[in-house]
């Protein structure tokens, strides 16, 4: 697909990938890195685009709803996530790593979405959620590696807190901090020439999106819904990813 072609479908994709952060505090890239990868961008070329957009989403969220931050959750995030994350981003930088590595993902985030609806696979979860430290570490070398890591962080606050703001609140800080080291990292690898002028209309565009989800969805949903809801954005994200490497 040649660049015009390409340009004509990345508006619509951070509008709709927009939508699902302005819920759950993440969305952006675990959505939208394997949608722009299907459209032959760079890993590179997206990672410049989708991680202001979050960056921004996720100051706003953090401003509006500080006060429902789980600080515990982020100092031990802080201390295993954003360290290995800026490991594997640097030392694998333009590597070929695993092959189908992202098809693995999917088929995992397929498994783990239908186990929010049956109670063995509800325990299976729980289970998992009990490593905590490896859990989180695992999550950080998979964000480096594909910049998919937000779907094993998101699955973790999303059972984990009883309450929706909470997670969203911690999430988006999560998120913020994880940009900050991705910025800085490849700002360090000397990434600059994949920044573009116009991804600033696309953060604007984005911003406006959060504004409206936040108070037609966001607001509307129960605590129940807001978990039963996240199961089929896993499934689609791990059918995205398997269709990827077919």
């Amino acid at each position: 697909m040649n660049n015009q072609n390409i340009e004509l479908f990345i508006a619509p994709i951070l509008i709709f990938v927009s939508i699902i952060q302005s819920v759950y505090g993440v969305g952006v890239l675990l959505f939208g890195t394997p949608l722009l990868m299907l459209l032959g961008m760079s890993m590179e070329e997206i990672r410049w685009l989708v991680l202001p957009i979050s960056a921004s989403i996720s100051l706003v969220q953090i401003a509006l709803n500080w006060k429902d931050i789980h600080w515990r959750f982020i100092k031990d995030f802080s201390f295993t996530v954003l360290p290995i994350t800026a490991v594997t981003m640097y030392v694998f930088s333009g590597k070929s790593v695993l092959p189908f590595l992202t098809l693995w993902m999917g088929i995992y985030l397929i498994l783990f979405s239908l186990g929010f609806y049956s109670e063995k696979g509800k325990k299976i979860i729980q289970k998992l959620m009990g490593f905590k430290i490896g859990y989180l570490l695992f999550s950080g070398v998979i964000h480096g590696l594909t910049n998919l890591g937000g779907s094993l962080l998101s699955s973790y606050l999303v059972i984990t807190q009883e309450n929706k703001q909470q997670a969203r609140s911690t999430m988006a800080l999560s998120y913020l901090l994880l940009v900050a080291v991705q910025l800085v990292t490849m700002g360090w690898m000397k990434q600059l020439q994949y920044w573009h002028t116009q991804n600033l209309f696309y953060i604007l565009l984005c911003l406006g999106v959060f504004f409206v989800a936040n108070r037609l969805l966001f607001k509307s949903l129960t605590q129940l819904q807001f978990q039963r809801y996240f199961g089929p954005i896993l499934f689609a994200v791990g059918c995205i990813l398997i269709a990827k490497n077919l």
